[in-house]
């Protein structure tokens, strides 16, 4: 015989990394050859796609944090560099706290989150919400503008309407106030 086949296993893995090699060096101990040290290489070709990058959509209630999870779904052999960014939607920069950050999702490792503080007011007013967008300067992912949405629940109730009651000397005018006991996001109309 002229040859023999040697089997070395590879690990198949889930994460994304360039094509990787490997040296197999032998040493001839017996027989008669022109060399004693023949070597190969072996190249392992990568079989696992670029990561997709995702912004978690998280809903909170107003004055929580929302932690917002960016995240790659399966691992890479990079750092993965995204800059965040909030958008206003319907819930205005009154209603949260502005982010402007750079976040890195290490080599081997598929989340890291961003904490962005939302405001509680008194005002009565429907859910509202705002974006977070993001932006992918550096690694290798299959797409590089992922986005998620924040939704703010409000935990204020309607507010309640009341008519002051006064007292005046007959042929005075009477006046009297209408008021609400919290604000609302809508006007508020009464007939008297």
């Amino acid at each position: 015989d002229t040859s023999v086949d040697v089997v070395i296993p590879t690990t198949d893995d889930t994460t994304d990394e360039p094509n990787e090699d490997f040296t197999v060096d032998g040493t001839v101990t017996s027989g008669n050859t022109s060399n004693t040290d023949p070597s190969g290489t072996v190249t392992i070709e990568d079989n696992d796609g670029a990561p997709t990058v995702s912004i978690s959509d998280v809903t909170v209630t107003e004055g929580d944090d929302a932690t917002v999870t960016v995240s790659l779904d399966n691992p890479s052999s990079v750092d993965t560099v995204v800059d965040i960014v909030t958008t206003t939607g319907t819930a205005g920069t009154d209603d949260y706290t502005e982010v402007t950050t750079t976040v890195t999702i290490p080599a081997g490792d598929t989340s890291v989150d961003v904490v962005i503080p939302t405001t509680d007011d008194t005002t009565d007013e429907p859910n509202e919400d705002f974006t977070v967008d993001g932006t992918v300067t550096s690694g290798n992912t299959s797409n590089t503008d992922p986005s998620g949405t924040v939704t703010i629940e409000d935990n204020d109730g309607a507010p309640t309407v009341t008519i002051s009651d006064v007292t005046v000397t007959e042929g005075d005018d009477a006046t009297v106030t209408v008021s609400l006991d919290n604000p609302s996001s809508v006007d508020t109309v009464v007939d008297i």
